[in-house]
């Protein structure tokens, strides 16, 4: 729950009237008040279709409270520092306007499908999204990397569609809003199956039709089912779409195979893991999806990404012991560029940014002085784990004066 001062009036975001202040400030054009700290920092508001959503301005994420819901880590510390600015660029009325990658287009009905994500990312900059870059922002933007307590068994496909959802709100890319690309599918359950048939068909007709056939794309974000053997290809298939499986071509597969084996097998050992996939994909003459460039991506049960076993021992470990935490995402950045995995943000003080120092106990990983580096560079108190040492520094201690934040 967050406290707000908008003009006269001190409310908080559960208030049944909330939307009522909201609402009156927008038209008034009365700039609210986030309240974690005094004398109050100044956010903005979001108008879409199903109401008014107050976000905090800009760069201002750091200023708040760290157990705020609007405090972010700081930039650097992730790989948002690299995208912000240039691949996600913010303009006056609260509108975000995302550089990508990866085509919404081919050309040529004879372009062959590209590469999966990492070949790419290798040699992105910051200056557009890749696939994985694009998925780690819509998950920023939902807080779905967000943690506290009251989270607890709250979280199901349908929250989490939900809010990646919301995420799209005043947001677009090459001049198309954002939710007019993604397809993020519902649950296809027995009930009702029809309808959600009937409004997946809507939501996929844009690409579908002698003129868009093959030709125009979009992005599909789902969990992965199973990736296998099919009679022509291979075979995508996602969770809550069993009737629809998305094909793969033999050197789609082949390149998907040799650069994230690493995320396959991790998958195979956490526990209730979620594998997320972000995928472009066009419709054949035959209403069928062919993937033409994907990415994956490993989450706990908790639905938050981890990158290793020991970053899924770290997050295992704050989710038992009932922490607040923030799981930094990588965007575009390598293996090796150093990040604060997570940071800690159930403090009366300022944010705990978290170091994984694996060495060589991984493949690819920042070395000890590239984090070292880092750390030194920050203005923050940091708190490092080398897991070679056998040894888990203590944490400091739980701060619970605020009421944890609605589930998502």
């Amino acid at each position: 729950m967050t406290r707000y001062r908008i003009g006269e009036i001190e409310t908080n975001s559960d208030s049944v009237d909330f939307q009522v202040h909201v609402a009156r400030a927008y038209r008034e054009k009365v700039r609210p008040l986030c309240l974690c700290r005094e004398p109050g920092i100044p956010m903005y508001i979001a108008h879409f279709e199903q109401g008014f959503l107050v976000k905090r301005m800009p760069d201002s994420g750091e200023e708040h409270a760290a157990d705020c819901e609007s405090y972010e880590t700081p930039a650097d510390l992730s790989g948002r520092g690299e995208v912000d600015g240039q691949a996600i660029q913010h303009e006056e009325g609260g509108l975000v306007n995302l550089k990508l990658a990866f085509s919404l287009r081919r050309n040529g009905m004879s372009e062959k499908p590209k590469e999966a994500l990492e070949h790419s990312s290798a040699t992105a900059t910051g200056t557009r999204l890749t696939l994985r870059g694009f998925l780690h922002y819509l998950w920023e933007e939902s807080r779905l990397n967000h943690w506290t307590p009251g989270m607890m068994g709250k979280r199901s496909w349908f929250v989490v569609r939900k809010y990646l959802l919301l995420a799209t709100e005043s947001k677009e890319t090459k001049r198309s809003p954002l939710a007019d690309v993604l397809y993020i599918p519902e649950h296809l359950g027995k009930q009702r199956q029809e309808e959600t048939i009937h409004r997946r068909t809507m939501k996929l007709s844009p690409i579908m039709g002698p003129g868009n056939f093959g030709k125009k794309l979009m992005v599909l974000v789902g969990e992965v089912e199973t990736i296998a053997e099919a009679r022509f290809g291979f075979a995508l298939k996602i969770k809550h779409l069993p009737d629809l499986p998305f094909m793969m071509s033999p050197d789609l597969h082949k390149q998907f195979d040799k650069l994230f084996q690493p995320v396959i097998r991790l998958w195979e050992h956490v526990d209730d893991g979620h594998l997320m996939a972000i995928a472009t994909f066009t419709m054949d003459a035959n209403g069928v999806p062919e993937v033409q460039e994907i990415a994956v991506m490993l989450t706990t049960a908790e639905w938050l990404p981890v990158e290793n076993t020991h970053d899924n021992n770290l997050v295992r470990m704050l989710v038992k012991q009932e922490r607040g935490f923030r799981k930094n995402l990588r965007y575009n950045l390598t293996y090796d560029k150093p990040i604060a995995s997570a940071t800690l943000t159930d403090l009366a003080g300022p944010a705990l940014p978290m170091y994984l120092d694996l060495d060589t106990l991984v493949g690819k990983w920042a070395s000890s002085d590239a984090i070292r580096e880092l750390i030194t560079n920050s203005k923050l108190v940091s708190w490092v784990w080398e897991p070679k040492l056998g040894i888990l520094p203590p944490l400091p201690p739980k701060y619970t004066k605020r009421v944890d934040a609605p589930a998502r």
